[in-house]
């Protein structure tokens, strides 16, 4: 919860809740709000996602995604691609590939 969201008291009889986050420009879903943790099975996927990971850091999102439909799992790409995002697994992208070497043609070497 925001700072301002702290400040809303439920109890007061003078101003309704309403009032308050029209005042302090709080939504009210954000004082209802309560987040949902992850199942089970989504944590079982990513210590799966994790191992798997350790020993094949460049494999993608579509590759975990064959190597839990052959365990078993019924799984998708997009679900797949949440569990990335939420655990920071960005894959490598494919950006200048200058080796050393390549920078020695050019005499840019050091």
């Amino acid at each position: 919860m925001n700072l301002r969201a702290s400040f809303i008291q439920p109890d007061l009889k003078d101003l309704s809740v309403r009032r308050q986050c029209e005042l302090l420009k709080v939504s009210r879903s954000k004082l209802y709000y309560k987040p949902v943790g992850e199942t089970a099975e989504n944590l079982q996927f990513m210590q799966i996602i994790d191992k798997h990971l350790m020993e094949h850091p460049a494999e993608g999102v579509l590759s975990i995604v064959n190597l839990l439909s052959q365990q078993g799992f019924k799984v998708n790409a997009k679900r797949i691609r949440r569990l990335f995002r939420q655990r920071s697994n960005a894959q490598i992208r494919s950006g200048a590939r200058i080796s050393a070497t390549s920078r020695c043609k050019r005499d840019l070497c050091i």
